[in-house]
């Protein structure tokens, strides 16, 4: 821990998923996917505050958060990781080509694949254009990744 430290944190969150397919979840036809999005609401919680915790209790300098977020950059979690308290950068933009190719046999693509960054104060963050999601024979989800540095920040 301490200066020049970093943090890195992998997550898989909780897919949306109809109540039905969840063993002891309300059925409720009204709303088939409540039992998902509660655990996804409680899963962000723990998400920001765990990295909170040790983003402060450890001093890093740098913080990357990245994995499948099982939802596109309009999702909530996008909003926890760009907001307050953990105000980290977006790195990755895979809109087009997406990251997931959907198992369904559609053919149909989604973003859910994502890494977030952030510097402690009086640093600077650079990224390098991200490099296009990579898809494998191995999985529906691509491999997204991308290059960063981070310097003191120039005081005028």
């Amino acid at each position: 821990s301490g200066a020049g430290s970093q943090l890195v944190v992998t997550t898989h969150m909780h897919a949306d998923q109809p109540s039905a397919e969840i063993e002891g979840a309300d059925h409720s036809p009204d709303q088939p996917f409540a039992e998902s999005a509660g655990a996804r609401v409680a899963q962000r919680k723990q998400l920001v505050a765990a990295v909170e915790r040790l983003r402060v209790e450890h001093a890093v300098a740098l913080v990357v958060v990245c994995g499948d977020f099982n939802e596109d950059a309009n999702g909530g979690l996008h909003a926890d990781m760009t907001g307050a308290p953990l105000r980290l950068a977006r790195l990755t933009d895979c809109a087009v080509e997406g990251t997931c190719l959907k198992d369904d046999g559609s053919g149909r693509v989604e973003e859910l694949d994502h890494i977030y960054a952030g510097v402690a104060d009086g640093l600077e963050l650079a990224s390098e254009q991200p490099t296009p999601a990579i898809r494998t024979p191995y999985s529906d989800h691509s491999i997204v990744c991308c290059r960063l540095r981070y310097s003191a920040a120039a005081f005028v």
